[in-house]
């Protein structure tokens, strides 16, 4: 952001922060696996935590999906700098959720962790000029999908419809990178 942005950082992290905030509407795929990861959510405190309602249930389609937690820490985010990811406060609570579970990543490793430059990735989609990182990043799955989805009326879509094709759309990405 700083080589690049031109938007101040805490700006852009407002709606990231209201969406977990404030929840989303789930989507019915999103829901079915859900439903079907219940029993792997109990085992997680932090899944339990998101993405089971107290009565034990995952949340139904259309629910909100409120994300406190996450918005938390992209308010950190906004106050602290991107640099607490890899060096404060959000770096010590990774490290040592990552030691409490059995995870690897340690303090260390994030504060190791340096942003390489990527080639880019390029296409105009709806008006708007999107700019993503190819490989490892995913950049070019995510171009060939806005491509194929720029000839559908979204807009125009139940969410039901919306998901099918956003799926199809990116199942046919993918498959086209083989």
């Amino acid at each position: 952001h700083a080589e690049h942005g031109s938007l101040p950082w805490s700006d852009l992290l407002q709606e990231p922060t209201r969406t977990a905030a404030d929840g989303f509407a789930l989507l019915p795929g999103a829901a079915a696996r859900h439903e079907t990861g219940l029993e792997l959510f109990k085992e997680n405190p932090g899944f339990q935590q998101t993405f089971i309602k107290q009565d034990g249930s995952t949340y139904d389609a259309g629910d909100a999906l409120k994300q406190p937690a996450l918005a938390h820490t992209i308010t950190r985010l906004a106050e602290a700098g991107a640099d607490d990811f890899y060096r404060g406060e959000i770096a010590e609570q990774i490290a040592a959720d990552m030691a409490a579970n059995g995870g690897y990543v340690t303090a260390e490793d994030l504060a190791a962790y340096q942003v390489l430059d990527g080639r880019n990735v390029t296409t105009n989609y709806r008006g708007f000029d999107v700019h993503s990182l190819a490989a490892p990043a995913g950049g070019g799955l995510v171009i060939k999908t806005l491509n194929i989805l720029e000839n559908f009326e979204l807009a125009a879509m139940t969410d039901v419809q919306w998901a099918a094709v956003v799926n199809q759309a990116l199942a046919l990405a993918i498959n086209s990178m083989d």
